[in-house]
Order: structure tokens, then C-alpha cells, then sequence
């Protein structure tokens, strides 16, 4: 299995959180909490017939 890096950059509540958060845990909260600091997910990628299974460091 490889592993990749993602950092998701962009101005003050255009979404780079509910993005990580919504591939992640399938999941989208209306509620807007700003992110203090840093938030690291990880996403595990299946394999598919012309790909094998990635894990995907979310920054």
C-alpha cells in the first residue's frame, strides 16, 4: 500500500475541513467551527482494477 500527502490550503471558511471531514467520515456538520491549528486525518483509498490501495495523509 502507498501513501500519499494531501495539504488542503485556502482562505478563512471556504470549506477545507468539511472536505477532509466529509471524505473521511462520510459525514457534512452545517455548524461552521473554524479549525485552531492543524487538523490530520487519514483516509484509506481501496484498490480498484487499475489501482492499488492508497492511505491518504489529509493536512
Amino acid at each position: 500500500m502507498s501513501a500519499r500527502k494531501v495539504m488542503l490550503l485556502g482562505e478563512i471558511g471556504v470549506g477545507k475541513s468539511s472536505l477532509a471531514r466529509r471524505l473521511v467520515f462520510d459525514k457534512f456538520e452545517f455548524d461552521y467551527k473554524p479549525t485552531i491549528g492543524v487538523d490530520i486525518y487519514r483516509y484509506e483509498a481501496p484498490a480498484s482494477a487499475t489501482r492499488p490501495a492508497t492511505t491518504l495523509i489529509i493536512w
